[in-house]
C-alpha cells in the first residue's frame, strides 16, 4: 500500500509537473508569436515610411538625370539632406552646372567662329571684288590703247597706203600697195575686234 501510494503519489507529481512544463511551454509559444508579431507590426510601420522615402529620392534622381539626358540643366535636383542621398544630389547638381556652363562656353565658342568664319567671308568677298575691279580696270586701259594707239596708227599706214597705191609710179607698187592697205584693214579689224573682246560694249 505505501509502495502504491507512493507511486501513485509520484505519477500524480509527474503528471503536474507535465502539465506545468505544458502550461509553460504554450506560454512561452504565445510569447515568441505575440513578440514574432509585434516585429513584424514594427518593422512594417519603420520600414513602409523609410522605403517611401527611399523611392521618393530616388525618384528625384532617376528625374534629374532624364533632364540631363534631354540637356536640360538649368534645373537642380531637389533632394536635400544629409545622407548619403543628399550627397549624391549635391554632386549630380554640381555636374549639371559644370555641364551648363560648358554648354554655354561651347555655344559662345561656336557664335565667335561663326561670327569669324562669316567675317572672312565678308573679307575674301570685298578681296574678289577689288580683283574684279582692278582687272576690269586693266582690261580697259588696254581695250583703249588698243583703240587709241594702235587703231590711230593702223589708220593712219591705211590712209598713207591708200595715198601710195593711188600715187604709185607702177603696176607693181600699187598692186603692192593694195595688198599693205587690205592687210592694214584685217589688223585694224582684228584690234577692233581684240578691244571688244577685252571690254565689251554692254560694259
Amino acid at each position: 500500500d505505501t509502495a502504491h501510494s507512493l507511486r501513485h503519489a509520484g505519477f500524480e507529481d509527474a503528471q503536474a509537473a507535465t502539465r506545468e512544463v505544458g502550461s509553460f511551454t504554450s506560454r512561452t509559444q504565445y510569447v515568441l508569436i505575440g513578440g514574432l508579431l509585434a516585429v513584424a507590426v514594427l518593422i512594417f510601420a519603420i520600414g513602409h515610411p523609410l522605403t517611401a522615402y527611399i523611392d521618393r529620392r530616388l525618384g528625384a534622381l532617376l528625374e534629374g538625370t532624364e533632364r540631363v539626358g534631354r540637356g536640360e540643366f538649368d534645373r537642380p535636383v531637389g533632394v536635400g539632406g544629409g545622407d548619403e542621398f543628399g550627397a549624391l544630389a549635391r554632386a549630380f547638381n554640381r555636374m549639371m552646372d559644370s555641364l551648363g556652363a560648358a554648354r554655354d562656353e561651347v555655344t559662345g565658342l561656336h557664335s565667335q567662329a561663326l561670327a569669324m568664319h562669316q567675317e572672312r567671308i565678308a573679307l575674301l568677298q570685298e578681296r574678289v571684288t577689288q580683283v574684279v575691279k582692278a582687272q576690269e580696270e586693266e582690261r580697259r586701259r588696254v581695250a583703249r590703247e588698243l583703240h587709241d594707239q594702235a587703231g590711230q596708227v593702223l589708220t593712219a599706214l591705211q590712209l598713207g597706203l591708200s595715198r601710195l597705191q593711188m600715187t604709185g609710179g607702177t603696176k607693181e607698187v600699187e598692186q603692192q600697195a593694195a595688198s599693205l592697205r587690205e592687210l592694214a584693214l584685217e589688223a585694224m579689224e582684228a584690234v577692233r575686234n581684240l578691244a571688244m573682246d577685252l571690254r565689251p560694249s554692254a560694259l
